[in-house]
């Protein structure tokens, strides 16, 4: 663990935590200057001596392209320092061309005079450079031996994948450095998900200056800065860090119950929170499905998960479907997803005498209020959020579906009975929706809230289990998993899903594909779908589907500050709603079906979450590396209860868990996590 400290007292604290290297600096709120050979002197002649200590060479704020004048300050500083004598482990630097590349000649004049026993750590310049595996090597070439770095996005827990790749692109040829936003909270996603070996924080906390005098008319700091009556201090935050990251420390340094933050929850209180939302719902009798249970835990603010569950009103079989949705860019498209896929989907697979009749008693409704059709095709079970359309938008909605039922039935020209397509058609068919309500006609003025939900976006995941038939239908990265066991009654799984992102290979090729050779540098920037969008697939975002004039006229007057027309946006459509859609015949051995969202897969691995279910219908629940009698009653629940202090040496932290529950700002650590559990048979 490395700390970066500006002060006696905070040098003094890491090395009181444990921490076994620092980065010397002052000014950490201006990310980090030289500091005084002053302050080394005095941390040398007080602290141990075993104690690691990189100076930053940074003569000012701001960008890191520098004039002759500056490089020759930094180059006397670094002299300086070298000549103190104080034992100088390493130094951190770093300097960029107004392109944003690495200016490899000024560093090769400012590292020439550093003795090669002396480590070299290039800075968070870092995260401003167009091409990250291209400085890697440059810095390899230099001579460095570490990078810190946030992933290239505004925080390590934001950059943990980014991480993942350049770690593996470095092959252990330099270290890569994860640091910037690493708290309590998200080191272990950050240790886990990164693989990361080594990992940098101020971990700062503020309080109030000793000052009693205060003269409220007089201001020496800058604005936006400090207040002058505040000082930082690391002590309590980097002791905490210690602890979490000490699992290779046999006996602990602090009394974790002396010197962590005062405790914000407790056990029974925590439950409290994870069980809010958690339901446990049993099925009709003589079904393939006896149960499910469910749960969801918000980071986001409002929460941009949903979920949804309900059975086809059929006269003849029972068909149930399952959903979890996961929204970005706000809750507004997810929510709308929870309300009407199940709807579209139920009219794909109705026969024409049931659409006969239902639109027949839909006009019958009082005063054309439509708003209950939808309890003419499904029975909708547990939904524990609000729906957040109003009235106005609920009324358009039910209208268009009517419109649909009339449609299908009009134009019924397709066997009802083909599952595979009627979840294809009902997916596509909302999605056309959806993106054409947004924009205003004669009969529809503009209507903000249509808008808000087709720029928005979600992911969906939906289940379809129609007696030993199950079928998954997944656009985007939530997943599904089938817990089983072999003959012999050992567990095992059955993936039913495939993500549509980057780490999908054949996903890549297909959005290549259907785009011309000479856009293949910018569909995919940065991971992402144009540089923006993490999921290939995916409900709303018209801003990925409009054509481009339809964007200039109806969406453009409500970008005041910036352009509706993303970069690059060149042959539209990039984005498609399209599912992938798995079927899988049901035995007796088959137990459980998991659909989550990705803050379940974040931080579980399938294997992981299947055998955590298992053991829990067991009545096992491992928690402290311990296996212990259950404290939760719904599985869904267990599972999230994990999924929050799940620690990279692969066992649960009961104290960990207190933390991130508590934890004030719960999406700089996490995301919205959201879980359902459909068995086939108690075990």
């Amino acid at each position: 663990m490395e700390v970066c400290v500006d002060s006696f007292e905070s040098a003094q604290a890491a090395v009181q935590g444990g921490a076994q290297r620092i980065e010397l600096c002052s000014s950490l709120d201006q990310g980090g200057l030289t500091p005084s050979i002053g302050l080394l002197r005095l941390i040398r002649r007080r602290l141990p001596f075993e104690l690691q200590i990189f100076i930053m060479i940074r003569c000012r704020a701001g960008d890191f392209i520098y004039d002759d004048d500056e490089l020759s300050v930094m180059e006397e500083e670094i002299r300086l320092f070298i000549e103190s004598n104080q034992h100088v482990n390493g130094f951190v630097l770093g300097t960029l061309n107004p392109d944003g590349t690495i200016d490899s000649e000024s560093l090769k004049r400012l590292v020439q005079p550093i003795p090669k026993d002396i480590s070299l750590t290039f800075h968070r310049a870092f995260d401003f450079i167009p091409k990250w595996e291209t400085g890697i090597d440059q810095l390899i070439e230099l001579g460095f031996q570490r990078i810190l770095t946030s992933g290239q996005e505004t925080n390590a827990y934001y950059g943990r994948k980014r991480l993942r790749q350049m770690i593996s692109y470095a092959q252990n040829r330099i270290i890569i450095l994860p640091g910037c936003g690493i708290s309590v909270a998200n080191l272990e996603s950050i240790l886990r998900e990164t693989g990361a070996k080594e990992f940098h924080s101020s971990a700062r906390i503020r309080k109030q200056s000793k000052m009693l005098y205060r003269n409220v008319q007089k201001k020496i700091s800058i604005s936006g800065l400090n207040n002058d009556y505040e000082e930082d201090s690391a002590i309590q935050e980097i002791i905490s860090l210690v602890y979490y990251h000490s699992d290779s420390i046999k006996d602990n340094l602090f009394d974790r119950t002396c010197h962590h933050h005062e405790q914000q929850l407790l056990p029974e209180e925590a439950t409290k929170i994870l069980q809010k939302n958690e339901a446990s719902i049993d099925l009709e009798a003589n079904c393939s499905v006896k149960y499910y249970e469910a749960n969801h835990l918000g980071a986001n603010n409002p929460p941009e998960d949903r979920q949804a569950q309900a059975h086809i009103r059929m006269h003849d079989s029972y068909t149930y479907l399952f959903g979890v949705f996961d929204g970005h860019g706000g809750p507004w498209c997810s929510d709308v997803l929870s309300q009407r896929l199940f709807d579209y989907i139920a009219v794909s697979l109705k026969p024409p005498n049931d659409l006969e009749q239902i639109m027949r008693q839909a006009r019958a409704m009082i005063n054309h209020n439509y708003s209950h059709i939808s309890s003419l095709l499904l029975q909708s079970y547990h939904n524990p959020c609000k729906d957040m359309r109003n009235a106005k938008v609920k009324e358009i909605h039910a209208m268009n579906l009517l419109k649909h039922i009339e449609e299908v039935y009009t134009t019924f020209d397709s066997d009802y009975t083909d599952i595979i397509g009627a979840l294809e058609n009902a997916f596509i068919k909302l999605d056309r929706d959806i993106c054409a309500e947004a924009i205003p006609t004669e009969t529809q003025p503009f209507n903000k809230g249509l808008l808000q939900i087709s720029m928005a976006g979600s992911c969906a995941c939906v289940a379809l289990i129609n007696e030993t038939d199950l079928y998954v239908a997944n656009c985007g990265d939530a997943r599904a998993v089938l817990g089983t066991t072999d003959d012999n009654g050992n567990p095992s799984l059955i993936p039913l899903s495939n993500v549509h992102n980057i780490h999908n290979q054949l996903e890549i090729k297909r959005v290549l594909s259907e785009h011309p050779s000479n856009e293949y540098h910018s569909v995919i920037r940065r991971d992402r779908l144009l540089g923006l969008l993490s999921p290939f697939r995916a409900f709303g975002n018209i801003r990925f589907k409009w054509p481009k004039n339809y964007l200039k006229e109806y969406l453009q007057p409500y970008y005041k500050n910036a352009d509706a027309l993303v970069q690059f946006y060149l042959t539209p459509p990039y984005l498609t709603v399209r599912p992938e859609i798995i079927k899988h015949k049901l035995t007796k051995n088959d137990k459980f079906l998991v659909l989550a969202t990705d803050g379940v897969w974040d931080v579980l691995s399938p294997e992981k979450v299947v055998e955590l279910i298992f053991n829990h219908q067991k009545g096992i629940q491992s928690l402290d590396q311990f296996p212990l009698q259950s404290l939760d009653r719904n599985s869904a629940t267990n599972l999230i209860r994990h999924a929050l202090a799940y620690t990279s040496k692969g066992h649960f932290d009961s104290k960990l868990f207190l933390d991130t529950l508590a934890f004030h700002k719960p999406r700089s650590m996490r995301d919205d996590i959201t879980v359902t559990i459909v068995y086939f048979d108690r075990m």
